[in-house]
């Protein structure tokens, strides 16, 4: 019988507990946290929200080169590809499978439109578009390595290892140069979740079992600030990839005991969906923001 790979957030929970927990779990529809700014102006009244405003303004009259309103910016309409013939080894109705062939066809015709306006303001990572209008913006899920959104794999790739060892070392510093709310707040939670300051964690990433991959692109102009920035560009770029893995997770005392059973030892296939971000106007690193999920079905 088909079951789905763990998701690398059930892996995650074995922070929490000297027994690792690798299961198949539940996938469910990703929920996002909405930005605490937001939610606290969302409870002013009307009189309290137009005052705020009017000093946001009177702000940017006398900053015009600062964007005052580039807030933690909500995740857009990133999409996960939806299965057309069976999801978690059952057969779709005829009305899914068309109503989810369309999603896909929209999030492709949405990821070409992205690329075309990354590429027309030469803003893809790596490489040089003095046109625009070329077949590498029809091109978005390839993994060639000639492919435009290649080096944006590549630092995808070295992000995910990178978060993911500062994961099980407690790195926090590296947590928060690579990761961005919510997903910091996240994996912050998790750290704090440990059961004891004595373990230590060793994540092991053995194999890729298909490289990563670009499902979903989107951009926006995020920069409102009138003088426009001194750095780059105003736009915001959003990547949802793909990763597909074989990894382990394991747990030892101080003096090198494995505490963990030894099946943590054995690599595990790992399939997740994490979105990156970055922010055109600031000379920041590409980072994670939050983690999506498929269909259950």
């Amino acid at each position: 019988m088909f079951r789905p790979p763990p998701c690398h957030s059930v892996l995650l929970r074995s922070f929490a507990s000297p027994r690792p927990v690798f299961g198949h779990g539940r996938r469910f529809y990703a929920q996002f946290k909405v930005d605490k700014t937001a939610e606290d102006f969302d409870n002013l009244s009307t009189d309290e929200q137009l005052e705020r405003l009017t000093k946001l303004n009177a702000s940017a009259e006398n900053n015009p080169d600062v964007d005052l309103w580039s807030l933690n910016a909500d995740l857009l309409d990133l999409h996960v590809p939806e299965p057309v013939i069976r999801a978690a080894g059952k057969p779709l109705s005829l009305r899914t499978r068309v109503n989810n062939f369309l999603a896909n066809q929209v999030n492709h015709f949405k990821n070409i439109f992205s690329m075309y306006r990354l590429a027309k303001a030469r803003s893809l990572p790596g490489v040089d578009t003095p046109k625009a209008l070329r077949p590498g913006i029809f091109r978005v899920n390839s993994t060639s390595d000639t492919a435009w959104v290649a080096p944006l794999r590549r630092i995808a790739a070295t992000t995910y290892n990178q978060v993911y060892r500062a994961l099980a070392d407690g790195d926090v510093r590296t947590i928060k140069k690579l990761t961005t709310k919510p997903y910091t707040s996240h994996l912050q939670a998790l750290l704090k979740s440990r059961t004891s300051p004595n373990q230590r964690f060793k994540w092991t990433l053995y194999s890729e079992v298909t490289p990563p991959q670009i499902v979903s692109i989107r951009t926006i102009e995020g920069h409102l600030g009138r003088g426009g920035p001194k750095l780059g560009n105003r736009l915001v770029i959003q990547a949802l990839i793909r990763f597909d893995t074989m990894q382990a997770l394991e747990i030892y005392s101080r003096q090198g005991d494995l505490i963990s059973p030894k099946e943590s030892s054995i690599p595990r296939r790992v399939t997740e969906y994490l979105a990156l971000e970055k922010r055109m106007w600031y000379d920041a690193p590409w980072k994670i923001k939050q983690q999506m999920f498929e269909r259950s079905g």
